[in-house]
């Protein structure tokens, strides 16, 4: 996979996790201010199904943080502007932030929807799979720091050139019809 599409899938999934938050912060947030917290197990439709599904942000964000990993910083390009950027599209201090969302929300999902008498712990291992991949994350950012890492994982190669200019030089194989040299009497 090349630096290109791993960058791609990045803010791919980022994207998609961004809006996994959304959804989680509408449909289980809300009700539970709505509620002042007094939300019963019982009381929600579907609470076996909604417990499981904390399970898709969890493994999204690890491959997440999977594929980020060996990704570098990538050089400067032009902008908009005419100034050059540095950051990549969704880079390291999204995805730690992504993370940090992420704990918050998906324990939430996980704490509060746990039936009430059951000391139900595997409900609790969505976050704890977000909170190893962040970890992880931010493992990967200190050994960058300090250049524990390969090169490759640091910085990205040049850019191959986009443009080749060709100069064609200006030749004439023959003399012009105007100038004298060339008469015949």
């Amino acid at each position: 996979m090349t630096i290109t599409q791993r960058e791609d899938w990045i803010t791919r999934l980022g994207t998609i996790l961004a809006f996994i938050f959304v959804g989680q912060t509408l449909f289980f947030v809300l009700p539970l201010m709505v509620t002042d917290g007094n939300l019963v197990t019982e009381q929600v439709p579907g609470s076996f199904v909604i417990r499981w599904l904390a399970f898709v942000p969890a493994m999204m964000y690890l491959a997440l943080v999977v594929l980020s990993i060996p990704q570098p910083r990538m050089r400067a390009r032009p902008s908009r502007r005419g100034r050059s950027i540095q950051i990549p599209q969704f880079g390291r201090f999204p995805v730690f932030v992504l993370g940090f969302v992420l704990i918050t929300s998906t324990g939430a999902q996980s704490v509060f929807l746990i039936p009430q008498g059951s000391g139900a712990a595997y409900l609790l291992y969505p976050s704890y799979i977000i909170i190893g991949a962040w970890l992880l994350h931010i493992l990967r950012m200190i050994l960058g720091l300090f250049r524990l890492v390969p090169r490759s994982w640091r910085i990205a190669p040049d850019p191959a050139p986009t443009e080749t200019p060709i100069g064609i030089p200006d030749q004439r194989f023959a003399p012009s019809r105007s100038s004298g040299r060339n008469r015949t009497p």
